[in-house]
Formats: C-alpha cells, structure tokens, sequence
C-alpha cells in the first residue's frame, strides 16, 4: 500500500472549512445520512453517495450510485474507481465544499489505531 496507510481529508469551504477527519477505518462513507462516517448536509449530496476504501494501492474512492457525482481535481470521474495521489481535491457533488485527500506521516498517526474512522459532519 502507499505510503503507511493512514490518511486524511481536509475541509475547505462551508461551514466545516478548516475541519481535519482522520482516515483510520478501512471503509469510509460519506453522503446525507446520518448512517455515514462523513455526513454532509447538502441538498446536491445523496443519502449513500461515497465510499473511500483502504486497498493494497491505496485508498480508493467509489461511488454509490449518487445522483450527482464525484469529481477529482475538478474532473468528474463517473463510476469508475478512482486511486487517490497525495494532494488530489475530492468532492461530492459539484459544490463549494471540497477535501484534499493526503497521506499523514507515521508520528502523524499515532494514537489513530481506533480501527473506525471518527463520525463528522460538514454543514
């Protein structure tokens, strides 16, 4: 796997700008519902609309079938799945909010050995 398999997603615009959700879980969700790791309140976001999994080449982003979309680096990526790079800009749907996706140093890390990624709502 790239790098030493901890990463995190950085907040910028919105009401959650700034905010850091740490990738420690191997399966991470993200969409309107509450039953998501990462619950964006967004109209233009899907109840199920991502998923970000831990592979042996890295983390993964899916779609889930979302109304409208993901883009990397401002490029909508469709269904396919997408091996996110070190400083690639994620979002859901074609909103103000994005994510930088970057992999986080091993002193970076410790004390992140929860198994499941934190809860967090943006919005």
């Amino acid at each position: 796997m790239a790098q030493n398999g901890v990463a995190r997603l950085k907040v910028y615009g919105g009401p959650g700008d700034g905010t850091t959700i740490l990738l420690t879980g191997s399966r991470v969700t993200s969409g309107r519902l509450k039953a998501n790791d990462v619950v964006l309140r967004d109209i233009g976001v899907s109840r199920f609309h991502a998923v970000l999994e831990k592979t042996e080449a890295g983390f993964v982003l899916r779609d889930l079938d979302s109304t409208n979309g993901r883009f990397v680096n401002h490029e909508h990526i469709g269904l396919t799945p997408h091996v996110l790079s070190d400083g690639d800009a994620v979002s859901v749907a074609p909103r103000p909010v994005s994510f930088v996706f970057e992999y986080v140093s091993r002193a970076e890390s410790k004390g992140s050995g929860t198994g499941r990624t934190v809860p967090t709502a943006i919005g």
